[in-house]
């Protein structure tokens, strides 16, 4: 809620335009404000359902199946890292070419990642941007809810003049009149009201997929952008070892098994990384799908008022 006396300001202002005399006038109370609704939450619709921010999984799932496949050999495990990812070719040339096949493909995913991290973040800016405009739509109904509300108690006041009206005729339209535009007005007023509910869903809507998008976005940046070149480094210093084999000595054998440890090591925490992003991925995806079935469903009430 805004500034608490520009609030009642804006109040009594809109109170005083309001005039009951005119039933045409009493129908569209509101009407301009709610106008706003379908729009926006189409807007929302629409952003909620990008294929764009959608496709952060598939890419995960598909390098977790790449770098998954690199020396995974249950009856090798005792064998260098290495060895067991190369385990295929017989020569060191092939295994070279495989290897930088592998780290090409690695490469081309992290890219993808990058990509779709900047999606997730110009989706998280999209929706701070509705999130405003949401507050500022739920200020504005409440305005409009609170003026109707004090015009109505007007309605439902007796007028003083009334009394000196001697004409039961006369006193009775002029009450028939009050009362049905009391009625007109407070169906104005109920419709007002859930559109103020509407809009306090849609607040809660966007924070929830905010709250996704931020977990994605971290998730991706600390664990599978920070560890994908590590693991390729690694990996390429345990390669060019390994094409000097020939002619190192035994303790450098032993730094070469080292390194393998850590390229093992590196490769374990980034498959936990990804399989850690896909939770958060699939709990984004449930969520959005959720917010879409709400959405979809605020729509048809905003079209039936």
């Amino acid at each position: 809620m805004k500034n608490e006396d520009e609030y009642y300001r804006q109040v009594e202002l809109l109170a005083g335009q309001l005039d009951l005399t005119k039933p045409r006038i009493v129908l569209s109370y509101g009407v301009n404000i709610q106008a706003k609704m379908l729009p926006f939450t189409r807007q929302m619709l629409e952003q909620i359902q990008s294929k764009k921010v959608n496709q952060t999984g598939e890419v995960i799932k598909g390098l977790m199946r790449l770098i998954s496949e690199l020396g995974q050999d249950e009856g090798m495990k005792n064998q260098s890292f290495l060895r067991r990812v190369f385990k295929k070719n017989d020569s060191l040339t092939r295994q070279l070419v495989s290897y930088q096949k592998a780290s090409a493909a690695v490469e081309q995913a992290r890219v993808k990642l990058d990509r779709n991290k900047n999606f997730l973040l110009a989706d998280t800016l999209l929706l701070n941007r509705l999130f405003t405009q949401n507050n500022e739509l739920y200020h504005e109904l409440n305005v409009y809810l609170t003026a109707g509300e004090l015009k109505r108690q007007e309605l439902i006041r007796p007028l003083p003049e009334q009394e000196h009206i001697e004409d039961e005729f006369v006193k009775r339209q002029e009450a028939e009149q009050r009362h049905h535009i009391v009625e007109v007005l407070d169906k104005r007023l109920y419709d007002l009201r859930v559109s103020i509910e509407i809009t306090k869903q849609n607040s809660v809507l966007i924070k929830l997929i905010q709250g996704t998008n931020e977990r994605l976005i971290e998730k991706i940046q600390s664990s599978i952008l920070t560890s994908i070149p590590l693991w390729r480094n690694q990996v390429a210093l345990t390669m060019a070892n390994l094409q000097n084999q020939e002619i190192i000595s035994a303790a450098e054998k032993n730094n070469i098994e080292q390194q393998n440890k850590k390229v093992l090591e590196t490769q374990k925490q980034l498959l936990k990384g990804m399989r850690e992003v896909i939770d958060i991925q699939q709990d984004s995806h449930t969520k959005r799908t959720q917010a879409e079935k709400e959405l979809s469903s605020f729509m048809l009430e905003e079209n039936e008022m």
